[in-house]
């Protein structure tokens, strides 16, 4: 297994891993705010992680 590390404070977000076929993006989205609907030719997968 690969462990990645992120930018802890990150104001918006950064792309942690990009392949040919792959992004892994670390993604802030502060709270009370959503992301608008978009839509992309890939799958996304959502981890939602709490701050403190």
């Amino acid at each position: 297994m690969q462990f990645i590390n992120t930018t802890p404070n990150v104001a918006l977000a950064e792309n942690i891993v990009e392949t040919p076929r792959q992004t892994v993006t670390h993604l802030v989205i502060p709270a009370g705010k959503a992301v608008p609907k978009y839509h992309v030719p890939e799958d996304v997968v959502v981890v939602r992680l709490r701050a403190g």
